[in-house]
């Protein structure tokens, strides 16, 4: 994986680059002079952690440095991600995160189940693959804009007239 194709926040089924600092417990700072037995560990979905496919890589004698995770490694909702270190007083890193799922599917009448999805349903509404009409009749399309994913019928729970632009 290169720098240049480094996204901010983990998603779903897509390689993702995190950063480390491997710290002394004596002095709370980065170890430098060079880090020794780099591992890398993850635990998707609160499985069992096992090892990563890429070795965790310093930044020259730093003791920060990245670990690269695969797609595979990165099919699941969430997880923790561990860097640890064979040099003397290390403490270990770790870091929690939550994956976006980019390509959401949600059963015909169905609604979606996690923030993500529905984030991800107004973003592609709002962003043109969409057709509506007066009566509030709906269908969202995915980013090749024939591809429909859900459909459906926005409905008034107010008893005052529609507002915005289904009026």
């Amino acid at each position: 994986m290169a720098a240049s194709d480094r996204i901010q926040q983990p998603v779903q089924g897509y390689p993702w680059r995190v950063s480390f600092n491997i710290r002394s417990s004596a002095t709370s700072n980065p170890i430098t002079g060079g880090l020794t037995g780099l591992a890398g560990f993850i635990s998707k979905d609160d499985g069992s952690f096992v090892s990563t496919t890429n070795t965790p890589v310093e930044i020259g004698t730093t003791g920060y440095g990245y670990l690269d995770l695969t797609a595979a490694e990165m099919t699941c909702y969430g997880g923790v991600v561990r860097v640890t270190a064979s040099n003397a007083n290390q403490v270990e890193w770790a870091e929690e995160f939550v994956t976006g799922n980019q390509n959401p599917t949600v059963a015909a009448g169905g609604s979606p189940k996690d923030m993500y999805t529905m984030l991800f349903y107004l973003w592609t509404y709002f962003f043109n693959y969409r057709t509506a009409n007066q009566s509030g009749a709906f269908t969202l399309y995915k980013p090749d804009n024939t591809t429909a994913f859900v459909s459906g019928t926005i409905v008034n729970q107010d008893t005052q007239q529609a507002q915005g632009p289904y009026r």
